[in-house]
């Protein structure tokens, strides 16, 4: 599902850029700038429905439209970098899949109507402005709840220098804030197997044979020993589908538990953050501030 995600945001992206492409073909390069930023507009509130819950506060549904039409100039202007899979960082393949996850509520056409009003306002009150690092756009990062901090973007990819992972104490009484996630020692053995095939389990119980190895300054797994496999802490989140990288783990009942805080990578900024911040008064450049305090806004 994730890779589908992944195909389908690039797509999107070409899409987006095909106008521009017949464009250059017709008027020349002088029509290039207003035709993108023309289509990139058009498309916003559409995205947006499907990444931020409807009913959050206008201020912080500022702040995503900044976010989202930042990753949108993005990629447009990067579409010719690295697949991030050739990378070798499996942290990467996860971000854009994650932010284009579809809001899960249920959608009548009444409602949906209601959301996309809405969404326009926001892009329309936030036209042209994306976030800066260094004098470059640069991706609007989000996730849905941290575990009360954010993550240091370099300390997790060794890049991305403009998060600096901050405090974002309201997400603890976000009801995504704390998971449990069971599973049986057979059931869990035989994921592992499945997922990665390397590790080589042994008959020994598994707890013994996992071990976290490094976590970041916000308490984020980096890494974990399953048998003789260190994997990537995002992607074994992924591979079981877990709601956090942020966890522990414990034997509870006979089964083996996986306590998860927060809901997503935890990089960038955190949505339910952003909406609690929005409603003690906060508007949507100080949220944004708050969240990438490395960066500015400037306007395309």
């Amino acid at each position: 599902m994730e890779k589908w995600l992944k195909y389908a945001a690039v797509a999107g992206v070409m899409l987006i850029l095909l106008p521009l492409l017949l464009t250059y073909l017709i008027s020349g390069k002088k029509e290039i700038a207003m035709t993108k930023q023309a289509d990139l507009e058009n498309v916003l509130a559409v995205l947006l429905c499907g990444e931020i819950p409807w009913d959050y506060p206008e201020e912080a549904l500022k702040a995503q439209a900044v976010l989202t039409r930042s990753s949108l100039y993005y990629f447009g202007e990067n579409t010719g970098q690295e697949d991030p899979e050739e990378q070798g960082n499996a942290m990467h393949n996860s971000i854009w899949a994650e932010e284009m996850e579809i809001y899960r509520e249920e959608r009548n056409r009444d409602s949906y109507r209601k959301a996309l009003k809405k969404m326009e306002k926001a892009a329309d009150d936030t036209q042209g402005e994306v976030l800066l690092y260094e004098g470059e756009i640069c991706r609007g990062i989000f996730h849905r709840v941290s575990s009360g901090r954010t993550r240091p973007g370099d300390e997790v990819l060794g890049e991305l220098k403009y998060l600096t992972g901050v405090e974002s104490p309201e997400d603890t009484g976000s009801p995504d804030y704390l998971h449990g996630h069971y599973f049986s020692p057979e059931a869990l053995r035989a994921r592992i197997g499945e997922c990665f095939p390397l590790a080589q389990l042994s008959e020994a119980p598994l707890l013994d044979q996992m071990e976290i190895v490094e976590r970041d300054s916000s308490d984020y797994v980096v890494r974990i020993r399953v048998g003789n496999l260190q994997v990537p802490g995002e992607e074994f989140r992924d591979q079981l589908e877990l709601s956090s990288s942020n966890f522990t783990i414990q034997e509870l009942d006979g089964k083996i538990r996986f306590l998860c805080r927060g809901l997503g990578h935890g990089l960038g900024m955190s949505q339910y953050g952003a909406a609690r911040m929005a409603e003690q008064g906060s508007t949507y450049r100080e949220i944004l501030s708050h969240y990438f305090p490395e960066t500015s806004l400037g306007s395309v």
